[in-house]
């Protein structure tokens, strides 16, 4: 276009010499150069190999090093064994790999790492000729003319620019997305073109994309070329209505205009009233501005907003989509992308297969069973080197948020870690028994495990019911200041999935938009000078934030928009696909299928898990195969337990103890047998079997929850006064253990303020204290806060609001807790004034007194 324009010296771009393109900006070499290393390898890696420049070389030594720089000095990166054909840039006695080829490489420390080299001859080294050149004959060409047709191009640093004008100029200049976004004074501003550019280059066109459409061009006036449209080319060029796209935007000005310009990207735009969305969804991330482009990003993790915490930088989010998305809970598509979000390894695998490998990390699938060596195996499917021990691998759970499971692990210990949490005790019940035993003669609270610590992470591996794990390379993130220390901190960004008008009802890629709705840094518990892995690179929003730069949230943005459209719009999930892919671990394929069934329609569930069922029957006996029957048992009880039938809890406890009998250390199968006894009885049995879950599992919410309904009802049922009090004391401290870890329990605020008012009401009557004795007060007062914290819920608010609803429309419905009639009382009673002397009557609850979590985790 902008040769037809006569931009360029000839006006035929395919009949004049070949024509020079610079692309300009900063981090554009491959590598970095530390200081002290020889200047000539700075020109070394200054350019990519092209196909002009490359010759072809066939291995010719049994077995030949390959080393990211042109030396026997560089670091060994991987092998190439004889007969292996390569391409090439010959650099002295090195031959510069091109990307393909480099690829060949067998334990190749990290895909797409940068460049690499091997020697040519290795007689200097006493090896004779390692690589024989091969002979490729040119292609014939019909005219001189058509080999002009291509244009040299070559990058250039900012730095490197001026003495390149002077001796080699250019005839077109690009500039591949630089930074718009307005920066603090104080900030970098990283990626922003230094202002003497574009007044040394003067009059020479200059193409310029960016990731979303850019404002106030007008200001360019005349020195538009090209006006800013859509790049064909980007990875989003099939959306026109995407808002963020890396490459999605280019126009051509002269380097004069742009001088003068004010170009700047938009501010998003607030939705106007409530957008109806059919997903809320989060990504953790690594991000290092100071890598390649397409090393930057690295997705760890993506998930539902609606059970994700917005604390600190991030609690703005949170307000934003409340006041402007309304999630659509009917919305057929939101199960399917709860599917997708909520495993890993199945997230992992469709950013690989619709063309974004470049922004997961290296990861590995194996079955949990532990054998003698599984450790070397991982390692060298991770491409690391075995005698590198703190080399790290980050373990995962496939299907667990909140970092729960996920150990980071030295090579040199990935052996005895594995074999200590892929092999729960063999006598498990014996393992129970004395903790038990202690929670009953001591603190409901007690269970033996600190909080976050290495043996709690283990205990989520026994308790887990994926049959697969996932081992990735350890992934950072540039340095975050807070208060004068660095942090390796994990970005979370978030976003909105709406459905596009006039989209069919098969949602194709194009038909999804993604709304962004922000981000944030979430800091570890240590700074990057600390020697403790885990408190130095797992970050956790409890313990720190900080605000991400809007030109990096830019970034990120772009990169992602396309990326989560694909995730979510192109997989289609059958079984016959599933188990297709995952056929080599079949124990994988039958649990995907399985957990997929239960986001299918009601009348296809049942049956779809009575498939799954039969298939696994034909399995070879395995700890992974235990976990995928404990998973289908459990999934089809939980059908029947959220139905609607009389009996739904008795049909559903035999399922449930079918899970429990496959895995016995299924945290979620033993907790909803612990449900089915507290709808049935005996509530010494639910206490027990949710003790068993929370010991497997202390950071599981719903039985501390249920545990605190259970105290409850043993002291409406107790006739000794002492032995109530102390189940009040139990459903305190069992309700307050639980509101440390998820303060966003009212159900637990409920059962402390019911426990709180009985507790004071006994004090009264079973020691005679007077209404102005200071623990009465303080009763009272906490019952009190308690009740009101409960009550302002946003579930509270729901459950009132159903029932309102139910009484307007003449259906029958019970009211429920907190709004309970004895609630009411109870409330009354540790408000009122009371005078000297004046006591209180003691109000009875009822025996199914408590406020229910039915969380289910399927």
């Amino acid at each position: 276009s902008l040769a037809e324009q006569g931009y360029f010296k000839d006006m035929n771009w395919l009949d004049r010499a070949p024509t020079k393109v610079y692309i300009i900006g900063e981090n554009l070499l491959e590598d970095f150069v530390e200081e002290g290393k020889a200047k000539v390898l700075k020109e070394t890696v200054s350019a990519s190999v092209t196909k002009e420049d490359a010759a072809t070389y066939v291995v010719v030594y049994s077995r030949v090093f390959v080393r990211d720089h042109p030396s026997v000095d560089g670091k060994y990166v991987g092998d190439l064994f004889e007969g292996t054909e390569v391409h090439g840039r010959e650099e002295g006695d090195w031959l510069r790999l091109d990307p393909a080829s480099a690829e060949l490489c067998v334990r190749i420390r990290q895909k797409n790492s940068g460049p690499t080299w091997v020697l040519i001859d290795g007689r200097q080294l006493g090896l004779g000729r390692l690589l024989e050149k091969k002979v490729v004959p040119e292609p014939e060409s019909p005219t001189g003319a058509a080999q002009s047709a291509f244009p040299i191009i070559r990058t250039a640093c900012y730095e490197d620019l001026p003495s390149l004008w002077k001796s080699d100029p250019p005839d077109l200049g690009v500039i591949l997305m630089p930074n718009f976004t307005k920066t603090a004074p104080e900030d970098p501003q990283q990626g922003v073109i230094p202002n003497n550019i574009f007044e040394m280059l003067g009059g020479l066109p200059v193409v310029v994309s960016s990731r979303c459409r850019l404002q106030s061009l007008n200001s360019l006036a005349d020195g538009v070329l090209l006006p800013q449209m859509r790049c064909p080319f980007s990875a989003g060029a099939g959306d026109p209505s995407l808002k963020y796209d890396d490459n999605g935007w280019i126009f051509c000005a002269t380097a004069n205009a742009l001088a003068k310009a004010a170009l700047v990207c938009p501010e998003p735009a607030l939705p106007t009233g409530k957008v109806k969305i059919m997903f809320w969804g989060i990504v953790d991330l690594k991000y290092d501005h100071h890598k390649p482009l397409l090393e930057r990003i690295r997705v760890l993790e993506t998930g539902d907003g609606r059970i994700s915490r917005f604390s600190g930088d991030g609690a703005p989010i949170q307000k934003h989509f409340e006041d402007h998305y309304q999630l659509q809970e009917q919305e057929a598509a939101l199960q399917t992308y709860n599917f997708i979000s909520k495993d890993k390894k199945l997230t992992h695998d469709l950013f690989d297969a619709t063309g974004y490998a470049h922004i997961i990390p290296r990861q590995v699938c194996f079955p949990r069973v532990y054998y003698p060596g599984i450790a070397s195996h991982i390692s060298a499917e991770l491409g690391l080197r075995e005698e590198d021990e703190e080399e790290l691998v980050v373990l995962k759970l496939c299907n667990r948020s909140r970092a729960a499971g996920v150990l980071i692990v030295p090579l040199k210990d990935l052996e005895k870690v594995l074999q200590e949490i892929l092999e729960p005790p063999a006598k498990l019940q014996s393992w129970f028994e004395p903790q038990l035993e202690r929670l009953k003669e001591n603190s409901a609270r007690d269970f033996g495990v600190v909080r976050d610590s290495f043996e709690e992470h283990v205990r989520h591996w026994w308790a887990n019911e994926s049959p697969s794990f996932v081992a990735e390379r350890c992934c950072s993130s540039m340095p975050t200041m807070r208060d004068g220390r660095c942090y390796d901190g994990t970005m979370r960004v978030t976003f909105a999935l709406r459905r596009r008008p006039g989209a069919s009802e098969t949602l194709t890629p194009e038909d999804i938009e993604v709304d962004w709705l922000g981000g944030y840094w979430k800091l570890p518990n240590a700074d990057m000078s600390s020697s403790l892995l885990r408190e130095r690179i797992i970050s956790q929003a409890k313990t720190g934030t900080a605000p991400v730069q809007p030109y990096i949230l830019m970034e990120v943005y772009g990169a992602l928009s396309s990326a989560l459209q694909q995730l979510f719009g192109a997989a289609e999930f059958t079984s016959e696909r599933l188990r297709e892919q995952y056929k080599s671990q079949p124990e994988l394929a039958a649990y995907l299928i399985a957990r997929r069934a239960l986001s299918l329609r009601p009348e296809q569930r049942l049956q779809s898990l009575c498939d799954v069922e039969r298939s696994i029957a034909r399995f070879t006996v395995s700890p992974a195969k235990s976990c995928v029957e404990s998973f289908v048992h459990r999934a089809h009880g939980v059908l029947i337990a959220r139905g609607s039938g009389s009996e739904r809890w008795k049909e559903a406890r035999g399922h449930f103890q079918r899970a429990v009998d496959a895995h016995p250390s299924n945290s979620n199968a033993l907790f909803q047998l612990g449900m089915c006894a507290l709808e049935l009885g005996p509530l010494e049995m639910a206490i027990e079997l949710m003790n068993k879950s929370l010991l497997l599992d202390s950071d599981f919410r719903a039985p501390y929850v249920n545990l605190g309904v259970a105290y409850l009802r043993q002291a409406a049922h107790a006739d000794d006064p002492h032995k109530a009090q102390d189940f009040y004391l139990r459903a305190m401290e069992i309700s307050e253990a639980c509101l440390m870890r998820h303060p966003a329990s009212p159900q637990c605020n409920y059962h402390i303020g019911v426990a709180c008012t009985q507790l004071a009401f006994y004090l009264q009557d079973g020691e005679g204290v007077d209404c102005k004795d200071a623990r009465f007060i303080e009763l009272r007062g906490r019952a009190a806060r308690e009740f009101l914290e409960a009550r302002g819920s946003v579930e509270a608010a729901r459950r009132l609001s159903d029932w309102q609803e139910a009484q307007a429309r003449g259906i029958a419905k019970k009211q429920q807790a907190p709004w309970l009639s004895v609630d009411d009382k109870m409330l009354q009673a540790v408000e009122v004034h009371m005078m000297q002397g004046q006591t209180l009557k003691p109000i009875k609850i009822p025996e199914f007194i408590g406020w229910r979590l039915f969380f289910w985790r399927v």
